[in-house]
């Protein structure tokens, strides 16, 4: 999985995310290509908040321009998410990524 891709999977019509919102979402995590969840807010039944600057590059480009109310799957390439480190036991190195329904942006 070389490149970033975005996939809208439901259009919203709420404004347009922008490089310094502060985003609110729902999010499912999972490692390419076995599928292994490593991070998820749907069974805690509720959004989580988080500046776009505070979040991997892939989050920030993914998500720059999508119109709140939308659902996109993002397809992360590692370079644009944890790299050669990955993260903790969860995430192993040089692992790309999917993920984002996008609740609200401010």
């Amino acid at each position: 999985m070389p490149l970033l891709e975005t996939y809208v999977v439901r259009a919203g019509d709420g404004p347009k995310v922008e490089a310094d919102d502060t985003l609110t979402v729902e999010y499912l995590g999972q490692v390419w290509p076995d599928g292994a969840v490593f991070d998820e807010s749907y069974s805690k039944k509720k959004p989580v908040s988080f500046p776009l600057t505070d979040v991997i590059e892939g989050w920030s480009q993914g998500l720059l321009g999508q119109q709140v109310g939308s659902q996109v799957i993002l397809t992360i390439p590692s370079d644009l998410a944890y790299g050669e480190a990955g993260q903790g036991s969860v995430i192993p190195p040089n692992a790309d990524l999917i993920l984002i329904d996008i609740v609200d942006a401010k």
